[in-house]
């Protein structure tokens, strides 16, 4: 694979595969990753494996990672006060805290429940859900290429990724199809029956 992590795509898929009770080495075809690796991933939770854990897990190890040990209990109040007025975390580094913090550590923060604030913050500002197809495989909406700048800098809430798990098993025309929010990484994952575009269609209602 080209990239070392998990994506939480990938941590959706893994949970909703090991709950359908398929081998790790038909997981690791699927998913294109050794099957060491699924195994380390898994190993990352105790107990059952859960993507929204073990996403928590990885926000956490980068938040701490770009945590500075100096941050003061004013700059905490202040970002948590800036985000409960609905300020996204771009606004508070581009208003007050430019070259100090990056937005990003400020949703790290947030990931990791450092900061005192929902994540619902974040949503309050949503615009209407707009479906957006990985690879263009069911013709909903548009493809990556044709997609507005602001989807892939992930600047406003409300679009969303559709991709799907197709089974390794020959037999089985069913699928799963999975659904993230592209900015808070919110995900939902279904069954389906088939690949077919009616069938996304309904999973999409």
């Amino acid at each position: 694979m080209s990239h070392k992590y998990f994506t939480i795509n990938e941590r959706i898929k893994l949970e909703v595969l090991l709950k359908e009770n398929y081998k790790i080495s038909e997981i690791a075809k699927i998913l294109n990753r050794h099957r060491a690796t699924i195994y380390r991933e898994i190993k990352r939770i105790n107990g059952e494996y859960s993507s929204e854990n073990a996403q928590a897990d990885a926000n956490a190890k980068a938040a701490n990672k770009g945590r500075n040990s100096k941050i003061t209990s004013e700059l905490k109040n202040l970002i948590e006060d800036r985000l409960c007025k609905t300020w996204s975390p771009e606004q508070i580094i581009g208003r007050e805290l430019k070259g100090i913090l990056s937005f990003k550590t400020i949703y790290n923060w947030l990931y990791s429940n450092f900061l005192d604030v929902s994540l619902n913050v974040l949503r309050r500002k949503g615009r209407r859900a707009k479906i957006k197809e990985t690879r263009g495989k069911f013709n909903i909406g548009k493809t990556i290429e044709e997609r507005p700048s602001e989807v892939s800098t992930k600047e406003v809430f409300g679009h969303w990724e559709v991709d799907s798990v197709v089974s390794s098993r020959g037999e089985s025309k069913a699928c799963f199809a999975t659904f993230v929010e592209l900015k808070t990484r919110f995900y939902v994952a279904m069954k389906l029956e088939d690949r077919s575009k009616s069938s996304m269609l309904e999973a999409i209602k």
